[in-house]
């Protein structure tokens, strides 16, 4: 499993992490808006500071493999479909 750690200065917090069941499909780093996602080494990396903590790779991951914090993996996943439409 690997921890991801966001924030500036002495505010680090744990963001996202990436666990073994991870496809390597890519769709979180499509869908990052930041484009703070890159698919290296075979896992996604959060590349950039600047995440904006949208969760949407967390909600459109197919394998359920990006959780945040400790809870998010016990929690169901929300995609809005209207916005897939709006395109």
């Amino acid at each position: 499993m690997i921890f991801y750690f966001t924030g500036s200065g002495n505010s680090l917090h744990i963001a996202q992490k990436v666990d073994d069941t991870c496809i390597v499909c890519g769709l979180c780093e499509c869908i990052c808006l930041t484009h703070t996602i890159a698919l290296q080494q075979d896992k996604p990396q959060w590349i950039h500071a600047w995440c904006s903590h949208c969760l949407a790779c967390l909600h459109r991951c197919p394998a359920f493999a990006i959780e945040y914090g400790k809870v998010t993996r016990q929690n169901g996943r929300y995609v809005n479909l209207e916005s897939i439409f709006l395109k």
